[in-house]
């Protein structure tokens, strides 16, 4: 009774007594890993925070440019969810150990891109943005920022769910940027959604139709703390945590690493605009991928067309095929709505990595996630640096 009793003091402690929150940086540095934060503007005037991790203490430092590597996060994410799981199974401390260079994005919006050049994020102006504008401003200002950082003339792209939608917007309607990307991994990647499987999401469609263009950030502070530390008591880590997890991201999964419950309280939700959720009820709705439906008054204005028109798929083409990571146990991206979007990719039809057990947020926060996943992604990435090298050597 004395122990129970005493770890509910700690917890009350925690919660009321400030503990500290981690940064991505402080997730980072306590692995010895070095960190760097910078900031790039957008052309429409969002100030991004990026992170990087220039190199690894497990590599010998190397002189000369090396290749680079963005990390776009998901929707309600951060660039804190790449780094959480740690160096041993963790995407960017792997890819940062074979020696490559490290950008981890921060979408506009989120806790740590909450900035602007002339609008506040109290007025409703900054928030009239959809993953639409982080594929054709967001991504495309951070590729360019770390072109022009690295000396490099094109980035590997790693992107989770809402990461994989703006990728693919990116590409589609900045085709310029193609000759920018080198190999691409999509995880749980969502852009057509008729077959979506979430069971929330398609309740609150109709809700979320109905508002205006809004903050959608409930984890302040003082809420991280709350979820973060009863997240730690493993009774409702098991009960609570978990459900609250599986319900958000769609679906349960036996491949979730519980002991990262705790750091993914504390960092979700990062903050949206409640039009990047409306933007993806009208693809549920629509069965297509078309870009944002604002009326057909307003749309004959903007696109010329009372219909939005669809993304042109046919305008992605990177520089190797897109590899695409789902499962069959995936409650945001059926395994329907991902064929299809690969079919609809004639130039760009990538490998296809399907698993029949994952869920959403497994591709981040799996166990064994290094064996399953990752280590994949790194030898494909490092397979193309060497033919790179290969070709570069031939014409010398």
């Amino acid at each position: 009774m004395a122990q129970i009793l005493l770890r509910w003091i700690v917890l009350v402690v925690n919660i009321l007594g400030g503990v500290a929150l981690k940064d991505t940086g402080d997730y980072i540095r306590m692995h010895n890993y070095p960190v760097e934060k910078h900031t790039a503007v957008t052309q429409d005037g969002y100030i991004l925070a990026l992170y990087r991790i220039p190199n690894s203490p497990r590599r010998p430092s190397t002189s000369g440019p090396k290749p680079a590597v963005l990390f776009v996060h998901g929707m309600t994410c951060s660039s804190d969810y790449w780094v959480i799981i740690g160096p041993d199974q963790g995407l960017p401390f792997l890819l940062a150990d074979e020696g490559y260079d490290v950008w981890l994005i921060n979408s506009r919006g989120n806790i740590y891109s909450r900035k602007h050049l002339t609008i506040s994020p109290n007025s409703k102006d900054f928030w009239q943005f959809d993953w639409h504008e982080i594929g054709i401003y967001d991504t495309t200002t951070s590729i360019d920022f770390i072109l022009s950082m690295t000396g490099q003339t094109a980035v590997h792209y790693v992107g989770h769910s809402q990461g994989a939608t703006s990728f693919l917007a990116m590409l589609s309607m900045r085709p310029e940027y193609n000759i920018k990307v080198k190999t691409s991994h999509l995880l749980g990647p969502v852009a057509f959604s008729g077959k979506m499987p979430s069971k929330l999401f398609k309740a609150i469609n109709n809700f979320y139709l109905q508002l205006g263009d809004m903050e959608l950030k409930y984890n302040t502070p003082f809420w991280s703390r709350i979820f973060s530390s009863l997240c730690t008591v493993l009774l409702l880590r098991h009960i609570l945590c978990r459900n609250v997890a599986f319900l958000i991201s769609g679906g349960s999964s036996r491949h979730l690493n519980m002991t990262l419950l705790p750091a993914m309280a504390a960092t979700a939700s990062a903050g949206i605009s409640t039009r990047q959720i409306k933007h993806y009820v009208q693809l549920i709705d629509s069965g297509r991928f078309a870009l944002f439906d604002f009326g057909k008054r307003d749309n004959l204005a903007i696109y010329g067309t009372t219909d939005p028109p669809d993304y042109p798929l046919n305008e992605v083409n990177p520089l190797s095929p897109i590899d695409f990571y789902y499962s069959e146990n995936d409650g945001m991206a059926s395994v329907e709505d991902v064929l299809l979007t690969i079919d609809s990719l004639p130039n760009a039809r990538g490998h296809r990595h399907q698993f029949s057990d994952w869920g959403h947020i497994d591709y981040v926060f799996g166990n064994n996630l290094k064996f399953y996943v990752n280590n994949d992604i790194v030898n494909i990435a490092n397979a193309f640096e060497s033919r790179l090298s290969e070709a570069n050597q031939h014409h010398r």
